[in-house]
């Protein structure tokens, strides 16, 4: 897995298998914060994807 601003989910064999866009609301100062609820999820999102890619 490689990230910039999204992260690339690539298969074993070098294909392109989905990618998860980062969300949240920024605030005044440029930072980006997430409720913590909807963390958790998007971290699980990206467990189960990233798991999903192992043989």
């Amino acid at each position: 897995m490689s990230h910039n601003n999204v992260l690339y989910f690539v298969s074993p064999n070098g294909e392109l298998t989905s990618y998860a866009a980062p969300f949240g609301a920024e605030n005044s100062k440029g930072l980006y914060s997430l409720a913590a609820p909807s963390l958790h999820l998007f971290a699980r999102g990206i467990a189960e994807t990233a798991d999903s890619l192992v043989p």
